[in-house]
């Protein structure tokens, strides 16, 4: 209900302003209201994409659908309000209880989101601009910070990287130069939180500088992010007595991120990398010491991710793509370094793969390790012991994110008609760290490889229908145990379609 007051609000303060400023306004102030956004509904079939065991045989099809409102306020020529809302937000055809989150990319949340709401003014100097308020970040192809704005080849993108923030974005050659300079100072408000963090603590902040050069042909730049927490919320962390001493520990977290990114496109080449490498130490994750205690040490974080793009545009085809990406994996998960890194979910490579089966495979590694701890509570307070579940499902779920991971992608488009585009993609892709389930003392690396097929229709203007599929020969990373032998886990398949109207 407070979700669907907020919009309420968000709109007629809109569209009071809209209407009524002008009356109020200089001669010389002009005011515009406008909209742009999209509908978009979709039907997903997905076939054994759970990964392994008897449940493994398993089919699940449904609709969902967004409304997306992005309207926009302009006051004279140097101001401007903005913002972004959602209803329904991918919300689920028919029944809500038909399918749930966390088995799917569907909510079953029927209601109205205020994701963004900021301003933004232009700067009397340097041709720059200040924004403040809850806005999405984007940076280089979106495999760190994605504000799920952008469109991806293979399915959709669900999330977005929201940010309570206050941005300066200054350009010393003026309103047109090619270079930008940008400091901000955010507290996340909505994307993808590293699993280190407590949640539930808002004392977050983010600190980013980044210099960026763009022309026509030519992008790039580097960007740099401080994180820190002080600590997670209290009460959550056991107190230690030492002595006649009793305390809560330290459980701080500070992380320092650089994302490098360029970009060259000659009309018929194109190339395009991005390389990310995060450094820090945390205190903030829990660690379950030989089913006697739980404790909170500090640990180093290195991580490591990249992506490379080699593309080509020469008849007939519409487009060649050739792409590598990787995310580092942690062969220790309980030692002192912690060097698994995640792309942002929205940061999609195809259907299957990291959407669904390793997605899912994931949540059932996390659900063994909180079973756990349902026998054992470690002498932890029922929230204490929350919070510990809380951070080992955030560490295991990726939400559908590239991780672990060193994939090849190539990727064909053609346009056999003015208003038809058909696409297809291979990817094969392996583990960086393999996995021993069987305690058989062999690494299992191979995640398989995958077809993707799809074709879209431009119906009119604005309004597409496509449809796309996917079939995935998982590798042994997914191989399970029944009946006291080791089987290869069954390929898993989808088949996606898309009505989209944009305006």
């Amino acid at each position: 209900m407070g979700g669907k007051r907020s919009v309420q609000f968000v709109l007629t303060g809109f569209l009071v302003l809209g209407l009524v400023g002008p009356l109020f306004a200089k001669d010389s102030l002009e005011t515009k209201l406008s909209f742009s956004g999209y509908y978009r509904a979709r039907g997903v079939f997905l076939n054994h994409y759970l990964a392994g065991g008897e449940s493994a045989d398993y089919n699940l099809a449904y609709f969902e659908h967004r409304l997306r409102l992005n309207p926009e306020l302009r006051v004279g020529e140097k101001a401007w309000v903005r913002a972004q809302i959602d209803f329904p937000d991918d919300q689920v055809f028919g029944d809500p209880g038909l399918t749930a989150f966390s088995e799917t990319n569907a909510s079953s949340d029927l209601s109205l989101k205020v994701k963004r709401a900021y301003g933004e003014a232009a700067l009397p100097f340097f041709g720059g601009r200040i924004s403040a308020g809850r806005m999405g970040f984007d940076w280089g192809r979106g495999i760190l910070f994605n504000s799920g704005d952008r469109k991806v080849d293979w399915g959709d993108p669900h999330y977005g990287d929201n940010y309570d923030q206050v941005l300066v974005d200054l350009r010393p050659r003026g309103e047109g130069s090619d270079l930008h300079l940008v400091a901000a100072v955010s507290k996340l408000s909505e994307g993808d939180l590293e699993y280190w963090y407590d949640s539930k603590n808002d004392d977050l902040d983010r600190y980013l500088l980044a210099a960026q050069y763009r022309t026509d042909f030519l992008k790039g730049g580097l960007l740099l992010a401080g994180v820190h927490q002080s600590s997670i919320t209290p009460g959550l962390v056991p107190e230690i007595t030492e002595g006649t001493q009793v305390h809560r520990p330290s459980t701080g977290t500070d992380t320092l991120t650089a994302d490098l990114h360029g970009k060259i496109d000659l009309v018929i080449l194109r190339m395009e990398l991005e390389l990310i490498y995060r450094y820090g130490e945390t205190k903030g994750m829990p660690l379950m010491n030989s089913q006697v205690s739980i404790t909170y040490p500090e640990r180093y974080i290195h991580q490591f991710g990249w992506v490379y793009e080699v593309g080509l545009k020469i008849d007939p085809l519409e487009d060649f793509a050739l792409e590598f990406g990787g995310a580092d994996g942690d062969s220790a998960p309980d030692d002192s370094d912690l060097t698994a890194f995640s792309f942002d979910p929205d940061y999609q490579v195809s259907l299957l793969l990291f959407q669904e089966v390793l997605r899912r495979d994931r949540e059932i590694q996390s659900q063994s390790l909180t079973d756990a701890l349902s026998s054992n509570n470690f002498g932890l307070e029922p929230n204490q012991l929350e919070n510990v579940k809380a951070l080992w499902e955030a560490r295991y779920q990726t939400k559908g994110a590239v991780t672990n991971a060193f994939y090849l992608k190539p990727t064909f488009k053609v346009r056999p008609l003015d208003d038809l585009t058909v696409a297809f993609s291979y990817l094969w892709a392996r583990a960086r760290v393999g996995i021993d389930r069987f305690g058989d003392g062999k690494a299992r690396y191979g995640l398989g490889s995958e077809f993707d097929l799809g074709a879209e229709y431009q119906l009119a203007e604005n309004a597409t229908l496509g449809v796309q599929a996917g079939y995935l020969i998982s590798g042994d990373y997914f191989d399970y145990q029944a009946d006291g032998s080791i089987h290869k886990a069954l390929p898993a398949a989808a088949i996606q379609s898309r009505f989209t109207i944009n305006f």
